[in-house]
């Protein structure tokens, strides 16, 4: 195995006591030669401060601020940061994950002098430094690039952005990006981006190199006003995006997957904190690239009124079970 350099791009905001977790696992790494570019997006915390504290001690870590003229959020992290990465290698990383010792080594191994643009790893779980735990609901897709699409489309998540290393110059000589309107989805969208534009040659591999954190206060944060608000404008980016990566026929022949999906994220998540503006933008959009019936049109404003007035309260669970049975045909 050669020592080529592995960029590793961390975007972060007020991760003041959990990113010195996540660092310490790079340091750890049996692979030597890597960059680890943190971009900070305006933390409001000491995460500056400990992040610059590694940077003086390692050269290896740079620390950066999101440029004033980008929108907030980690995409625009991960799209400066792939900017300023000089690696023949990325991993794109979250400052709340760990890796394990070999993480680095394993994925250069797999890659290095081989036909794929991408290799991917299985990511565990865990609640604290010491409970790691391997995912037992892990997905390892190895399909066409059609069928793995239809995965992400369907929800599955194949892989989330942590996962893969990727060859620098597959993505950085296209026009892929992260989509720095996003809040939520944008692992799913970047990777239908790479897999429908790039038609990448990959692998995944069952093989656990990395841990996500995942406990009840992250659990507690996907129902609240601030992710239904973000989620639902991520939504109105994600259908855009996916509409104009596909064709007609495409779409008419994947419509149930899409009127399914969306019927569950409303569904899941509108309450009586949000906004119709986006849902509505969606349904009219829905309605002219994937001909929604009327029926399903009200179906889907009838689902939002109930979450919105009547969620949790008596009598709404036969209409919604009745809503569920016509999106369903």
């Amino acid at each position: 195995m050669t020592n080529s350099l592995v960029s590793i791009i961390i975007p972060t905001y007020n991760r003041a006591l959990l990113i010195s977790e996540t660092l310490d696992s790079i340091i750890a790494q049996t692979y030597t030669n890597w960059e680890c570019i943190v971009v900070d997006d305006g933390s409001t915390d000491d995460s500056f401060k400990i992040i610059d504290s590694y940077c003086k001690k390692d050269k290896r870590f740079q620390l950066h601020e999101r440029p004033l003229n980008k929108p907030k959020g980690a995409n625009a992290c991960r799209n400066y940061g792939l900017r300023l990465s000089k690696g023949k290698y990325l991993i794109f990383f979250d400052s709340d994950d760990l890796m394990i010792k070999t993480c680095v080594s394993n994925r250069v191994k797999a890659i290095e002098g081989s036909k794929y643009d991408m290799v991917i790893f299985s990511m565990g779980r865990f609640e604290n430094i010491n409970s790691l735990k391997i995912d037992k609901d892990r997905i390892v897709i190895n399909k066409n690039i059609e069928d793995t699409i239809l995965e992400f489309l369907k929800g599955s998540l194949p892989w989330q952005v942590s996962r893969p290393i990727i060859k620098s110059d597959f993505i950085k000589s296209s026009a892929v990006r992260f989509n720095e309107k996003m809040y939520r989805l944008q692992d799913v969208e970047f990777s239908i981006q790479v897999l429908q534009k790039l038609r990448p040659v990959y692998i995944s591999i069952d093989k656990t190199d990395s841990y996500y954190r995942f406990n009840e206060v992250i659990r507690g944060q996907y129902f609240t006003k601030h992710f239904s608000n973000q989620l639902f404008i991520s939504l109105k980016e994600y259908y855009l995006s996916i509409f104009k990566l596909f064709d007609s026929n495409f779409l008419l022949k994947n419509r149930r997957i899409f009127i399914q999906q969306f019927y569950g994220f409303v569904k899941g998540h509108s309450r009586n904190y949000t906004s119709f503006k986006n849902i509505n933008f969606l349904i009219k959009k829905f309605g002219k690239e994937l001909k929604l019936t009327q029926k399903q049109k009200i179906v889907f404003i009838g689902i939002f009124f109930i979450n919105k007035h009547f969620y949790g309260k008596r009598g709404t669970y036969r209409i919604t079970k009745y809503f569920d049975k016509i999106i369903k045909k």
